[in-house]
């Protein structure tokens, strides 16, 4: 009868392991896909403030742009008028102009 025993003991823990074994891979598995997914979703928002990032410089830099483009004509309008103050033809109209050009930069 003790061979019997042994017999069954060892199928017990044969049977016990595989099981065991399927939990314990299930659960590895679950383990492996839950740290992907925070890889992936970092990865994601690593990629999403990479983005945003890029847009603000752009917003900024088209400011700039506009901005400068701004003071040039501002600067163009002084430089007309300047040049129309030495040739002694100074006229309302082109007073109206140079005031009316720091009205434009906000444009």
């Amino acid at each position: 009868m003790g061979s019997a025993l042994i017999g069954l003991a060892a199928a017990v823990v044969g049977v016990t392991g595989t099981l065991i074994a399927s939990v314990l891979s299930q659960r590895l598995l679950a383990r492996v896909q839950a740290e992907q997914f925070d890889r992936q979703q970092q990865s994601a928002e690593a990629q999403w403030r990479r983005e945003q990032q890029v847009a603000e410089l752009s917003r900024r830099r088209d400011g700039y742009m506009q901005v400068n483009a701004s003071f040039r004509r501002y600067r163009t309008h002084l430089m007309d008028f300047l040049w129309t103050i030495q040739k002694g033809a100074v006229t309302p109209e082109a007073r109206e102009r140079v005031e009316e050009a720091p009205s434009h930069l906000t444009r």
